[in-house]
């Protein structure tokens, strides 16, 4: 019985101590569909977009888990609250005529 505790408890650090980097900042997107692939590949779904301006850098990460707050440039406020059991990222990029696009995903 204790062995296969231990065994468990192993698994769920590895799992919890997994990197969920997806992406880095500098990282060049051509449009949505590229950066939403990546965000697939690594287990993240899209919940929301602010923007659209292609293609663009990423200059910030922000990620949280359960909830998300973030503004954007122009000065609006954004809030993701209650998403239990779910990591969070916004990924902010900025396009070549500096316009910014965030968008945001959850975990599956």
């Amino acid at each position: 019985m204790i062995k296969k505790l231990s065994i468990l408890i192993l698994f769920i650090l590895i799992c919890a101590c997994g990197n969920n980097k997806t992406h880095e900042t500098g990282q060049r997107f051509q449009n949505l569909e590229a950066l939403k692939k990546m965000q697939k590949d690594a287990g993240f779904v899209q919940i929301g977009i602010f923007g659209g301006h292609w293609p663009a850098t990423v200059t910030e990460i922000i990620e949280g888990e359960t909830e998300l707050e973030f503004t954007l440039k122009g000065g609006g406020k954004h809030k993701y609250p209650d998403y239990f059991g779910y990591t969070l990222q916004a990924i902010r990029l900025n396009s070549d005529d500096n316009q910014e696009t965030v968008v945001v995903f959850r975990s599956e």
